[in-house]
């Protein structure tokens, strides 16, 4: 399958990977070339005496708008041709750029006055995307309100009058048949590139008309169809499963903060109780959730449920693997150009955990990176103290083919980005300056010789995201998965954990510790469930549809088809429920490949109908204040079922009435069954100081036990009263 990236920086998972990484061990750290030596003093040496405006670029920006002026790039070396190509100026000499900054009436101005032309300005995310001479962009860096320019971001589509073979497969047309279920009265709302073809999909009824209209209708956002056709065929698989439900469309691919803006507003503004994408962009952040993470949890903490693609980029154990996460290590080997007093300072990371002889001081890709590579490490976003630098040689280490240098004391990002890597060539991280930090670079589709887990990031990723991985529906061989060893995780399949050291205010989860070695941060257990991908639809060039970005929409589709039972259960119910109700896949248990397992919708369908409801006088079963609070970001467990409150023992769940009074810092309560994952939606949220209550529905274990977290910090005090249970 053919791998897609659109933009600077956005990839939309749709194909296989090709290659795989190799068992050998990784020859030990070569000695640079003295040509890259010379290379690398003069990158260094210019570096250090750019402008404060230059500070501002990104490194291809810059060296693009020299070249646009006539000036070298680098005195007295050949032109870096990967690194200016990146900015891709067109042949009127013009660039797509985002601009970092105060967004005022005067900055806008002001790039129309130096010939620039506005395409879109977001004030609320501090954005502007900009088509500008490349010689003006210099001149457009220096203005006040800018803090950073870079070429336009880049992203990943996580690719890969028919019906989907998921429909079979998740037992979604079984569910149907059986309990009269088909998403009729919920609103699901994608996002991905485009849906260039829609009204001819819509033409041969393999999509719903236009809305408004009673029933099944699809809706695309006013100026927001995007370019392309992933998003036509995410509908596709949406309306296969679930026929009844209304749709929504919104593009991801202007930029990371209008991919934001159109989150909240399939929320906010149309309603969705299901939102589903399958977009990564390069820039999102590894270690604090960023603007689209952001815009996740204000749609979940407002009752949606949100689903993402884990991503296509491998995973350790199918050998597949392109990331590597760990901390910062001085590798400590004499490289000649850092020693001497005008390059001391200037440490070179080593990857294998090593020092002296031992270390290995370059990364080789074993496949080729198509896209582009990138570095992150754990400074808060918009305030990174460490500036770290990424390099790109040939397999002899002789010759630097592409870099990134940016200067993060102006940019404050901890983000480097580099374009392709050709299978061979090796990849080298160095400190310019700062402490040590957790770093993760990323070759998004390459496979690297060290590598590791933790492939899945950004929003992707988030706590409050469901993380959906891929199984191929041939597995199911025409009929209904089965788990086990039967239906494997795709080997492009992006897995997990994550692990995150900043909230996204960009304070510390556990202040004094973000490393790895010191078991700082908060992991979350990514992905959180698996769905089928490599179905079949009409979208053209997209079938099969393969890739995380297939597998998305039918976990979203299911839980529209939960959403619509007559119950009306909650989101967070709905999500319990598939959760509870996943075939377990190998290995067994909850693990980073297929996170609970695959999603089935006529088990988990089938548990809302058995039960009947029971009424009970309102009782309380607990009121911690009577003893000790909660403490935020454990679990306690309560026994709800026994003679107190009149709740048998076998109730499956029990309607509430919570109230969390006292809390010390703001959060978020989740109840849930004793021994289940902890759910992605919460209960009740508060503020410091405040007392706020709700009411609902939570599942019991088989001992009648229920368990209480808050989180993420501080104590709360927590009352609970039962008024009825489901049997």
């Amino acid at each position: 399958m053919a791998k897609r990236y659109l933009g600077g920086g956005v990839f939309v998972v749709t194909g296989l990977l090709a290659g795989a990484l190799g068992p050998g061990t990784p020859a030990g750290a070569q000695e640079l070339g003295e040509q890259a030596l010379r290379q690398i003093r003069a990158i260094y040496a210019d570096k250090a005496a750019w402008t404060p405006a230059q500070r501002k670029l990104a490194t291809s920006l810059l060296y693009a708008s020299r070249e646009g002026r006539g000036q070298p790039m680098l005195q007295g070396l050949p032109a870096f041709r990967r690194v200016a190509d990146r900015a891709r100026v067109d042949r009127d000499g013009m660039v797509l750029v985002d601009i970092r900054a105060d967004v005022t009436d005067d900055l806008l101005q002001a790039i129309a006055g130096r010939g620039g032309q506005v395409v879109l300005a977001l004030a609320d995310f501090g954005a502007v995307r900009a088509r500008v001479p490349i010689q003006e962009v210099e001149a457009i860096a220096a203005l006040p309100e800018v803090r950073y320019i870079s070429p336009r971001q880049g992203f990943l589509v996580n690719t890969g009058s028919q019906t989907s073979q998921g429909d079979v497969a998740h037992a979604a047309a079984s569910a149907r048949n059986a309990y009269g279920v088909s998403g009729a009265g919920v609103k699901i709302g994608v996002l991905s590139d485009g849906v260039d073809t829609l009204a001819a999909r819509q033409g041969t009824a393999d999509l719903p008309p236009t809305c408004p209209q009673t029933g099944a209708c699809v809706q695309v956002v006013p100026g927001q169809a995007g370019s392309g056709d992933e998003g036509t065929a995410m509908l596709e698989i949406v309306h296969d499963l679930a026929p009844g439900a209304k749709l929504y469309f919104a593009t991801g691919i202007d930029t990371d903060a209008a991919f934001a803006a159109n989150i909240l507003a399939l929320r906010n503004t149309y309603g969705c109780d299901i939102i589903v994408d399958d977009l990564t962009y390069f820039n999102e952040g590894a270690f604090q959730d960023g603007v689209i993470a952001q815009a996740v949890n204000t749609v979940t903490a407002a009752g949606a449920l949100y689903f993402s693609s884990a991503g296509n980029s491998g995973r350790k154990d199918a050998g597949t693997s392109g990331t590597w996460e760990g901390d910062y290590l001085n590798s400590g080997r004499t490289i000649a150009w850092f020693t001497g007093s005008d390059w001391e300072g200037k440490e070179i990371h080593s990857w294998n955990a090593l020092t002296g002889a031992s270390a290995v001081h370059a990364n080789a890709l074993t496949a080729v990176a198509p896209y582009a590579i990138s570095l992150k490490w754990g400074d808060p976003l918009g305030a990174a103290t460490t500036d770290y630098d990424l390099f790109i040689f040939d397999a002899d280490l002789a010759n630097v083919w592409d870099y990134s240098v940016d200067d993060q004391a102006t940019t404050l990002q901890p983000y480097e980005i580099m374009g392709f890597g050709n299978s061979g060539e090796k990849i080298v991280v160095v400190r310019w300056s700062g402490a040590t930090k957790a770093l993760r670079l990323d070759t998004n589709r390459g496979q690297l010789t060290w590598a590791g887990a933790r492939a899945i990031v950004g929003h992707n990723g988030a706590e409050h995201a469901i993380s959906v991985a891929a199984t191929n529906v041939a597995t199911a061989a025409g009929g209904v998965f089965t788990g086990g060893t039967a239906n494997p995780i795709e080997v492009y399949s992006s897995d997990g954990p994550r692990r995150m050291f900043y909230n996204p205010d960009g304070s510390p989860k556990t202040p004094g510790n973000v490393l790895f070695g010191t078991g700082g941060g908060q992991e979350l257990q990514k992905p959180d469930i698996t769905a089928g991908d490599c179905v079949t639809v009409t979208t053209p060039g997209f079938s099969p549809f393969c890739g995380t970005s297939a597998a998305a929409p039918a976990a979203a589709a299911i839980a529209a088809l939960l959403k619509s039972v007559p119950s009306v259960p909650t989101g967070a119910q709905v999500l319990s429920t598939m959760l509870a109700t996943t075939l377990d896949v190998s290995p067994s248990g909850r693990d980073r490949n297929a996170g609970a397992g695959i999603a089935m919708a006529y088990s988990a369908v089938s548990t809302f109908f058995p039960l009947e409801f029971y009424t009970l006088s309102p009782c309380r079963v607990f009121d911690t204040r009577s003893g000790a609070p909660l403490t935020c970001g454990t679990d306690r467990t309560f026994t709800v079922a026994g003679p107190g409150c009149g709740v048998p023992v076998g109730a499956k769940s029990v309607s509430f009435n919570v109230t969390v009074t006292g809390p010390t810092a703001a959060g978020t309560l989740r109840l849930f069954a004793a021994g289940d994952p902890v759910p992605l939606v919460s209960s009740v949220n508060y503020a410091a100081g405040q007392t706020r209550g709700n009411n609902g529905v939570a599942p019991l274990n088989a001992a009648g036990q229920m368990a209480a977290r808050c989180s993420p910090s501080g104590t709360a005090h927590v009352i609970l009263d039962v008024n009825g249970y489901f049997r």
